[in-house]
């Protein structure tokens, strides 16, 4: 495998396989195989309600206005069904709707996480959760503190242990922070990062070079399953 164009345009170096990219949405696939893990071990159930997954993840009771939020399941989040519409309520994990989310859960900017469920979760939803589709970020948001809550284990070192290594996909790794990562490309138009408004993880902040993401699904991901 080879890499094709520039990994720093202006200093004209070549792009390797072992270059590393942002993978942005891609990485919603990775926390979905995670789950569906979970699914198949017996962990978890499809549809399972999510709040009492969340425990004091989640949003205060006596701050939830919308009781939909209560008929949130598993399910609903990795179909994009859940209730969060951004073409009508703006997309949260962006600016400015992140920043206005740390102001109201009194946090820091950026808000980790955690802090944009519970906002969210708090909120008037868009539709009722299981009727239509709507693409999602922060669905893929909670669905990563579910595998915390379910698991124990922090979102990154499960993924790493569960689903990256039997995928032989080592050097994933969460890109959460502003700064570039060792051997990670330039974007010509800017750091993605750039407009983005929390720290993310398993919606959309993952690194990894190239040829991992090719390697990634060929793992024995599902045990037992053809």
């Amino acid at each position: 495998m080879r890499g094709y164009g520039f990994a720093n345009k202006e200093h004209k170096t070549a792009v390797e396989p072992t270059s590393l990219f942002r993978l942005g949405s891609l990485s919603k696939t990775i926390t979905a195989v995670a789950v569906l893990q979970l699914v198949q071990a017996g962990r978890l159930n499809l549809d399972d309600p999510v709040l009492p997954i969340l425990g004091d993840v989640g949003p205060r009771a006596d701050r939830i206005t919308d009781v939909r939020v209560r008929d949130i399941r598993v399910r609903h989040l990795l179909q994009h069904s859940g209730g969060f519409d951004r073409e009508q309520s703006g997309d949260v994990v962006f600016m400015p709707r992140a920043a206005e989310a740390a102001r109201r859960q009194g946090g820091p900017l950026p808000p980790d996480c955690p802090t944009i469920l519970r906002d969210t979760l708090e909120r008037k939803l868009d539709f009722t959760p299981g009727t239509r589709f709507a693409y999602s970020n922060v669905g893929y948001c909670i669905l990563g503190r579910v595998v915390e809550r379910v698991t124990g284990s922090p979102y990154e070192a499960h993924v790493r242990q569960h689903v990256l290594a039997p995928a032989r996909a080592t050097r994933m790794k969460v890109g959460h922070r502003l700064q570039p990562a060792e051997g990670e490309v330039t974007y010509f138009n800017g750091r993605p990062q750039d407009r983005n408004g929390f720290r993310g993880d398993v919606d959309r902040g993952l690194w990894a070079a190239k040829s991992k993401v090719k390697r990634w699904p060929a793992g024995d991901l599902f045990p037992g399953k053809p």
